[in-house]
């Protein structure tokens, strides 16, 4: 029984310390996509359009269920993602990028397919592309979560 309640006293204290770093740590936050939301209800116009990177897929599918805006799912090959762009530029004048995943820490993934998701999130290949072509009009962050706009004119 003793060491039962050593053992249980190490599990309770590992976790108050990563409960510690989640709540006042922002390399620990999660992502904020309920801010996200009340910033694109403030800020996208309806005939804006939005790209949602395929890492941002799963926090827009459960926080986003009755959201008005539905995303353009865009792929993480650049030469298709440049084709996307070109097709989108017949409607919007503005597109918008929402990307997600911004505080990963690529040291804390030790298999080569994590680090790779990782840096992709890190060195985010939507925004250089669309940077490349397209003036920034607007950026906003939170925890974890970019959304700026471009303008396609």
């Amino acid at each position: 029984p003793f060491s039962l309640l050593i053992i249980l006293g190490i599990i309770v204290i590992m976790s108050l310390l990563t409960l510690q770093r989640m709540y006042n740590n922002p390399a620990y936050y999660r992502e904020d996509w309920r801010a996200t939301f009340e910033q694109i209800a403030e800020v996208v116009q309806d005939d804006d359009a939005l790209l949602l990177p395929f890492l941002g897929q799963l926090g827009w599918w459960y926080y986003g269920e009755n959201h008005p805006y539905v995303p353009l799912a865009v792929d993480f090959n650049e030469a298709i993602f440049a084709n996307q762009i070109d097709n989108i530029q017949i409607e919007p004048d503005t597109v918008w990028l929402i990307s997600s995943a911004t505080i990963v820490n690529p040291h804390g993934f030790p298999q080569e397919r994590n680090a790779y998701i990782a840096n992709a999130a890190q060195n985010d290949p939507f925004a250089t592309q669309l940077g490349r072509h397209y003036d920034l009009q607007a950026e906003y962050y939170f925890p974890g979560i970019r959304l700026a706009q471009y303008d396609l004119r």
